[in-house]
């Protein structure tokens, strides 16, 4: 929580380091209040009404009211931001995230706040290309967000930790366009960056998802070796060539790592993929079942055993350890998609729809799992429903390609041609603001 946000500062950046602010025995700090900033802020210039626009010995004079903001993590543990950014109202208008003014005038609104901004004189430029609106409508599916996260990604003046987190939304949005820049960041010195990068190599084909890995095969950070491990666990031996022995070597480290922490529900589903990529189908299953007694209502643990299950033709244990879960949470998403898709397959549309419908309305951003309630309710017959579900999707949530292809194709069958070429157009025009025409 501390230091994952110090390392994106500007204070980071500039070879500040914990202990110009704390001791470093006791993590006390170093000089009471604002003059631990004073120390490389002049108070004559930042510590004055000025400046902080808060009436004198009230809270909000405080350098860490407005630029370290408090929350309280776990229920118990209140940690400051150590990011040490401005105050961003105009991103909270825009994306829900927090802001640092309305934690304290909770009765007022962001647009209060910006407002106030405004007032003050403050200006910000690149509002439309922040990082913070790419995240965000990459998180809903909308891949016009490609141009700004690639440059993010690519931005040396950046922190490491943003970089790689654009590298990973666009691992998620839209893989193919990070296959020309993974040998790049791949070479890079920082291995937030290169774990980033090799986990954005899972696209590729076997044979080239190999050959790119290589130079990381004996990288010198564990959590690339690591996840460069996961992603080398299904090629076939005849693919390994000279890199037998080296992968080999990798993938016992990766066993000896994870035989450490089998007390971790999540380290023994992540265990369990990595047996299923290498054919172990009984170790994985024997993994996924502890994963469950350890925490019953580990969801990710119980779609996978239920994806096992289904791909050993046991559809009956499948339906059973779902229908396990959904009686103890019975507000999982991915439990109930898991089971529409189940029922379809099994010849129960009806039930399949209803499951899916629910995992629909509990689906925070209509998404993938909206999408494929719409495919399921045209495969029924249900044309009106599939282009009102689509419908739904793509004004809550614009710019998902999916979507606006089935658009057009459902709203040609249904004889609207105009309607159809619309979302052609529109389709067109999305692909062409991703990079991809």
């Amino acid at each position: 929580y501390v230091y994952g946000s110090f390392i994106q500062s500007k204070m980071h950046q500039a070879g500040v380091v914990c202990t110009n602010c704390h001791n470093p025995h006791s993590n006390e700090l170093i000089a009471e209040g604002n003059a631990v900033c004073g120390q490389c802020h002049t108070a004559a210039q930042y510590d004055t009404p000025s400046h902080h626009r808060h009436p004198a010995k009230s809270a909000g004079t405080a350098c860490v009211a407005c630029h370290m903001p408090s929350q309280i993590y776990m229920g118990v543990d209140a940690r400051r931001d150590h990011s040490m950014r401005v105050p961003r109202p105009d991103l909270s208008l825009s994306t829900g995230s927090p802001n640092a003014c309305n934690q304290c005038h909770t009765e007022e609104s962001a647009d209060w706040a910006y407002s106030a901004l405004l007032d003050w004189g403050v200006r910000f430029t690149g509002q439309r290309n922040h990082p913070a609106r790419a995240f965000h409508a990459a998180d809903r599916g909308d891949v016009r967000a490609t141009a700004v996260l690639l440059e993010t990604a690519n931005n040396q003046a950046n922190s490491a930790l943003l970089r790689a987190s654009a590298i990973s939304h666009l691992n998620s949005l839209i893989p193919a366009r990070t296959a020309s820049y993974l040998s790049l960041w791949l070479s890079s010195s920082d291995p937030l960056i290169r774990q980033a990068a090799v986990e954005a190599a899972g696209h590729l084909p076997p044979e080239q998802r190999l050959s790119i890995l290589t130079p990381v095969l004996e990288d010198p950070v564990l959590g690339v070796r690591m996840t460069t491990a996961e992603q080398l666990a299904d090629l076939p031996a005849a693919k390994l060539s000279t890199q037998a022995e080296r992968i080999a070597a990798l993938n016992k480290e990766y066993r000896e790592v994870q035989s450490q922490h089998l007390d971790i529900p999540s380290v023994l589903a992540q265990l369990s993929r990595f047996q299923l990529a290498q054919g172990e189908t009984q170790e994985a299953e024997a993994g996924l079942l502890s994963a469950l007694k350890k925490n019953p209502q580990s969801s990710i643990a119980r779609v996978n055993l239920a994806d096992l299950y289904r791909s050993l033709g046991d559809d009956t244990a499948a339906r059973a350890i779902l229908e396990a879960g959904l009686t103890l949470s019975a507000d999982d998403g991915a439990i109930w998609f898991s089971k529409g898709l189940l029922e379809i397959r099994d010849g129960n549309p009806q039930a399949g729809l209803k499951a899916l419908e629910t995992a629909a309305t509990l689906e925070e951003t209509p998404g993938y799992y909206h999408y494929v309630l719409a495919v399921a309710q045209n495969d029924q017959g249900d044309l009106d429903k599939a282009l009102a579900t689509l419908q739904h999707i793509h004004k809550v949530a614009p710019g998902q390609p999916n979507v606006l292809s089935a658009l057009m194709q459902y709203s040609n069958t249904a004889g609207d041609r105009t309607a159809a070429e619309r979302y052609r157009t529109e389709l067109r025009a999305t692909l062409q603001a991703a990079g991809l025409r």
